[in-house]
């Protein structure tokens, strides 16, 4: 039987040396990706491509103001999703993780689901920060070619830190 939310223990997890590094990686991407368009926006065309099809073609065009805001927004979305992954450090036992949780394996079940979320945190900002690097190249090619493969790294970053928590997760029951 699965042990409901309400009953699963509560504990605080302390917020480790790992942790405060990968924040400050974090919030140092998340500069970036603020100051990045900003920047480069000084050194594009009047015409610069805001959006690629699938083969990696220009098919919308704007000016670098145009640039600037589209990014803003994506700043925007890696903002809120920092925060939320922040907060959820605070509610681990709402956490749907893989076993069964228990008073002996709380403590261990809830410390990986918090070194995921931190390992999302990183590896979402450095998936916007490829996506932007990708797109600053671009809009000074006008084409999309092997930048493409930029968002692969992390995403198979974030796809091999699933895995590993699951398998841990699973051998620590």
């Amino acid at each position: 039987m699965v042990m409901p939310y309400e009953s699963r223990p509560r504990m605080k997890i302390p917020y480790s040396k790992k942790h405060k590094v990968i924040d400050i990686f974090s919030l140092a991407g998340i500069v970036l990706l603020i100051v990045f368009p900003y920047v480069t926006s000084r050194y594009l065309q009047e015409r610069v491509p805001l959006h690629f099809d699938g083969a990696g073609n220009p098919n919308r065009f704007g000016s670098p103001e145009d640039f600037v805001k589209i990014w803003f927004v994506l700043i925007g979305a890696a903002i809120v999703t920092w925060v939320v992954l922040s907060l959820l450090r605070f509610i681990p036992h709402y956490f749907n993780l893989p076993v069964r949780i228990t008073n002996e394996n709380a403590e261990k079940q809830y410390s990986l689901g918090i070194d995921l979320i931190y390992t999302m945190k990183i590896g979402v900002v450095i998936l916007f920060l490829s996506i932007q690097i990708m797109a600053v190249i671009s809009a000074f090619r006008g084409k999309l070619t092997y930048e493409i493969l930029l968002i692969f790294v992390p995403l198979a970053f974030l796809f091999y830190s699933l895995g590993s928590f699951i398998r841990n997760s699973l051998k620590f029951k």
